[in-house]
């Protein structure tokens, strides 16, 4: 099964403009961000999505880089049309701003959908998975009626949602 992470960045922020590209020890966050997803066993290939040139021009020299439209109100649709371009089997949504994500928790959720552990139901159907608000509910194979496993409003693709 062919797993992608993709990271959207965006220079943009109101609260923290270029925030992608702030330096830590020396390397832009971003940077920092794509190394923990490295260090992921399950993921086929880590993506950043961005729709600014100078996140692509520093994120092209470590990693993959996808240029996005700039009128995207979010990182979920900067994701879903990097996603519309890229074959695999399933996408997980990496935030830009964790330069600290544990890859055994990205393995976690990726092994999970590729064991077909978990289904994803979400809680609004959409079409073409264009909106940017989608709340996911995700429970496991042996988790009780009524408990949930994870609960995202961020939007994990997969071609095996129920």
């Amino acid at each position: 099964m062919k797993i992608v992470g993709i990271i959207p960045a965006r220079f943009a922020s109101t609260r923290f403009p270029g925030k992608p590209l702030a330096l830590i020890a020396g390397k832009p966050l971003i940077q920092h961000v794509v190394e923990q997803c490295q260090k992921a066993k399950s993921l086929s290939e880590i993506v950043v999505a961005t729709d600014d040139t100078r996140i692509w021009e520093v994120t092209q020299n470590f990693c993959r880089v996808e240029m996005t439209r700039p009128e995207h109100p979010s990182g979920s649709d900067r994701i879903a049309e990097v996603a519309e371009r890229i074959s695999c089997d399933a996408i997980v949504n990496i935030q830009g701003d964790e330069p600290l994500i544990d890859s055994n928790v990205i393995d976690a959720v990726a092994n999970a959908l590729a064991q077909n552990e978990i289904k994803i139901y979400p809680s609004l159907w959409w079409v073409g998975m264009k909106n940017p608000h989608l709340q996911v509910l995700i429970h496991g194979k042996n988790v009780g009626k009524g408990k949930l496993l994870f609960y995202f409003l961020f939007i994990i693709f997969s071609n095996k949602i129920s």
